[in-house]
């Protein structure tokens, strides 16, 4: 009787309806899918390697005067020049004045020669005691100065010499110096390079020598170039040096533009692969030893375990097992 009242005051409230959350969406299932099929082709795997270059036959010209202004720079990289070409001077002004002076000199104590023989020679025949000693005085004396006169010619001709560099052989200039306003020379520096135009031999550092057989045909970039070219590789026998360099490589190279080089890139083939299965590499996620690319299929993604193999300068992956020709794979 007592629980009459209290059911009698009690309503029952509206249920409502659950609030379920959104679906999760995955981040490769709301995107937009992206693929690569699996094709067919060659591969080339390769390494390039940084390599020092060469000329076999090269001279080096430098001054040997310092602390002297320059003149003029006459050559230019690419220039064909032939021994004894005035390829750079220094100023040589004060040089040139002395040397006029002492010619000068020179000419006035040969005159003077001249004369006192013509002067003896006219008392003689007028005066059969004329007085040899003293002529002979007077020439040794003039010889004396021609002498003193001689030496310092020379010695300005030397060093005018020393302010000048000319060619030393036939060839092509292959460096200059860039010379800075009011810059003064340096003994023993550097400023031009001629290398021999023929033949076009190169000696090459940084490389495992055991790599190469003399008659191999390699592809090398000289420099900041973007093209490989190809070069011939020669034993040392061939090059006629007597003594050659441990761990270099020489070959012939019919490339003008090497001459200016002093550095290079050699192409070396590893492995190769022909008409074999690849992707893409960014296709394949590779954990350790284990690779695996994502295939999608009735709006699942899933993952497939594969086999790879080389991978070549393109970008692509040798698919040993795992996929079929033709086969889409997930890219993102």
């Amino acid at each position: 009787m007592l629980l009459t009242p209290f059911i009698s005051s009690c309503f029952i409230m509206p249920v409502e309806d659950e609030i379920m959350p959104p679906p999760l969406i995955r981040a490769y299932e709301g995107a937009a899918h992206r693929f690569s099929t699996v094709g067919r082709g060659d591969l080339i795997q390769f390494k390039d390697i940084a390599v020092q270059l060469a000329p076999l036959s090269e001279e080096r010209l430098a001054f040997t005067a310092s602390r002297v202004s320059y003149s003029g720079i006459y050559a230019a990289e690419g220039d064909v020049v032939q021994v004894g070409d005035l390829l750079a001077e220094l100023e040589v002004d004060d040089l040139v004045r002395s040397l006029d002076t002492a010619l000068y000199n020179m000419e006035r104590q040969l005159m003077a020669l001249r004369h006192a023989g013509e002067r003896f020679e006219l008392e003689a025949a007028y005066n059969n005691n004329a007085d040899s000693g003293e002529f002979d005085k007077t020439v040794n004396n003039i010889y004396t100065q021609i002498n003193f006169l001689q030496i310092d010619i020379d010695k300005i001709q030397n060093d005018i010499n020393e302010r000048r560099i000319y060619a030393t052989m036939d060839g092509i200039v292959s460096f200059v110096k860039d010379i800075g306003d009011n810059e003064l020379s340096m003994a023993g520096e550097t400023i031009i390079t001629i290398t021999e135009k023929a033949p076009p031999l190169y000696l090459l550092r940084g490389i495992d020598t055991s790599l190469f057989e003399p008659g191999d045909t390699v592809d090398i970039r000289l420099g900041g170039s973007a093209m490989f070219t190809s070069a011939l590789v020669l034993s040392p026998d061939q090059t006629g040096i007597l003594t050659p360099e441990e761990g270099a490589l020489y070959f012939l190279l019919d490339d003008e533009s090497a001459i200016s080089s002093t550095y290079a890139t050699i192409r070396l083939v590893e492995e190769e692969r022909y008409n074999t299965l690849f992707l893409p590499f960014r296709a394949v996620t590779t954990i350790g030893d284990s690779s695996h690319v994502y295939i999608f299929e009735n709006n699942t993604r899933s993952m497939k375990f594969i086999r790879t193999g080389i991978r070549d300068s393109m970008g692509n992956i040798e698919i040993i097992d795992g996929l079929e020709e033709g086969e889409a794979v997930l890219i993102s």
